[in-house]
């Protein structure tokens, strides 16, 4: 059996203000967006983490994957998964 992580992270992403006209004065305002987001890891490299919700050990499979850039990713913790996928 596969041992399996959960990360949790914090990272950037765009943000999309609207349609309606406004100054450039607000517009010079516009910000970013911080997001937390979890779940399985799947991969981690120098370019990306790869989360999934699901995890169907039984045959290493997984659903609701999300592929994160890692230069939008400002922290990251891990935590292992321990035993329950053996006790089933």
């Amino acid at each position: 059996m596969k041992s399996q992580e959960i990360a949790v992270i914090r990272w950037i992403d765009c943000a999309m203000h609207g349609n309606e006209q406004v100054s450039r004065e607000d517009a010079e305002q516009s910000k970013l967006i911080y997001c937390v987001s979890s779940g399985l890891l799947i991969k981690e490299d120098k370019h990306r983490v790869v989360l999934a919700m699901d995890w169907f050990y039984e045959n290493d499979s997984f659903r609701e994957i999300h592929t994160y850039p890692k230069s939008g990713i400002i922290e990251i913790k891990k935590y292992k998964v321990k035993g329950f996928a053996n006790d089933i």
